[in-house]
This record gives C-alpha cells, sequence and structure tokens, in this order.
C-alpha cells in the first residue's frame, strides 16, 4: 500500500436490492477504489450477477446481530 492509500471498510446489510441506497452504496466504494485505496464492503447480500467491482466485497452471511467476535472476524478479513 503507498503512502496516502487507506484502507476503507463500508458496511450495508443487504446489497442484493436495487434501491438509491444501494446504488451510492456501490458509487462510493467505486469512488474510493479509483482514488487508490483499498476498500473492503461488508455485505449480508450481493447478487451473484453483479459485475466485477474495483473493490472486495465480503459476505458475512446473514446475520440477526452483529457481536464483537463478527467485528474480529471482520478485522481480520481486511489484514489478509
Amino acid at each position: 500500500m503507498e503512502h496516502g492509500q487507506k484502507k476503507i471498510a463500508i458496511l450495508k446489510s443487504d446489497l442484493a436490492k436495487r434501491g438509491g441506497l444501494e446504488k451510492y452504496t456501490h458509487r462510493l466504494a467505486e469512488s474510493f477504489a479509483k482514488s487508490g485505496h483499498q476498500v473492503f464492503l461488508l455485505t449480508t447480500g450481493y447478487p451473484e450477477d453483479a459485475p466485477q467491482a474495483a473493490y472486495q466485497v465480503v459476505n458475512v452471511g446473514k446475520k440477526r446481530f452483529c457481536s464483537f467476535f463478527h467485528l474480529l472476524s471482520f478485522n481480520k478479513k481486511c489484514a489478509e
């Protein structure tokens, strides 16, 4: 990672829907990635037919709650 680059995590519960917030989330992630940042998009649902993105999508599965251990798991995945 070059100087000035950041690791950015964006969390959105379900991206399988095609609403305005989902579109905005994709645009935001794309913009950060095109600026040279390493972007992780964590979600509970991602469309299988989605085009290849310039950022990394991490499907965390369907969760009813987020615990401290889920956050630790996320941190570990970001460090990989």
